[in-house]
């Protein structure tokens, strides 16, 4: 299957300039719905998605029953998967986040494409968060897009860019 993703080190500041770039071009859809409607939002929560409004009708989604709430199917849906970077200041770690995107799904046995203008405005996204967002290249960052102000921000607090999402204290679900 074709993916591409991003991953990031994003401050508030970087995450305020995505979403104003997000809003202009996309809708934002929560993690979690009430109900089987699409619902928008004008702002980014630690995991949402993004969709062009022309596609907002193909969006699937499931029910997930142990918590009695709707989600999006990313697995056969145009969208955009967003994990929001986060910044604890009470512990001094930057978390990484993550833009993911399919360009096909599979259904029955079978590989399909999403729409061409889905495929091409995910690529023209991910080009200008690449070109928006400098990579300032650190070691052992290889792979990862580590911004202008992460870094500062790691350099005037001696903050952690943490590799690994995952502490002793996360519960996996």
């Amino acid at each position: 299957m074709k993916t591409k993703q991003i991953n990031f080190y994003f401050t508030p500041q970087d995450i305020s300039e995505f979403e104003k770039y997000i809003l202009a071009n996309w809708e934002i859809i929560p993690n979690f719905l009430p109900t089987n409607k699409i619902e928008t939002q004008k702002h980014f929560e630690n995991l949402c998605y993004f969709v062009l409004p022309q596609h907002k009708d193909k969006v699937q989604l499931k029910y997930i029953s142990a918590k009695t709430l709707y989600k999006v199917d990313m697995n056969i849906s145009p969208v955009i998967e967003f994990v929001n970077s986060h910044l604890d200041e009470s512990t001094n770690v930057l978390r990484r986040g993550r833009i993911f995107f399919a360009q096909e799904f599979l259904l029955h046995h079978s590989f399909l494409s999403f729409p061409n203008d889905f495929v091409e405005n995910a690529k023209k996204l991910f080009r200008w968060v690449q070109k928006h967002f400098k990579d300032v290249k650190l070691t052992n960052y290889e792979g990862l897009l580590v911004s202008e102000n992460a870094l500062k921000w790691q350099q005037q607090t001696s903050g952690t860019l943490l590799l690994n999402n995952f502490t002793p204290k996360t519960k996996i679900l």
